[in-house]
């Protein structure tokens, strides 16, 4: 395996959390606001492993991505604690909107979820950047 594999792989991720975005504003055009919020979701959780990956940890679980993530970068103070609290709802709706026998997500419901995804995405990748760049200085 390469050196630099966990970056690359943290920076591939990212691109897959983008593209996971991308498909909820595409259901969301088509009016599949179900669909909407779980791919909203698939964002934030591809963006969080996208950091993970630059600390070498991932989980197979979404519990445990979410835990490793709450770890390392909520309480070293990386990512608000207010990303922590929209994580957890998140989840809450999708398990909700894949699961739920009789649940409607709305319109509203799932434009807020794309701005919170967009929201979260914009600040992982900050965080992104910015370790990578103080990584590349410590190695000089």
């Amino acid at each position: 395996m390469k050196e630099n594999h966990h970056k690359d792989l943290a920076r591939h991720r990212l691109e897959r959390a983008y593209y996971n975005l991308s498909v909820a504003r595409a259901n969301y055009q088509q009016g599949f606001y179900k669909d909407t919020v779980t791919k909203s979701y698939y964002a934030i959780l591809t963006a969080m492993r996208a950091l993970l990956a630059l600390f070498h940890i991932d989980s197979k679980r979404h519990e445990g991505v979410i835990t490793l993530f709450h770890k390392y970068f909520v309480k070293e103070n990386l990512v608000s604690k207010e990303f922590n609290k929209l994580i957890i709802r998140m989840k809450r709706m999708r398990e909700d909107a894949d699961y739920g026998d009789y649940v409607e997500v709305t319109k509203e419901e799932a434009t807020k979820e794309i701005q919170q995804a967009e929201k979260f995405l914009k600040k992982i990748e900050e965080v992104l950047i910015k370790l990578l760049a103080s990584n590349s200085n410590k190695k000089q």
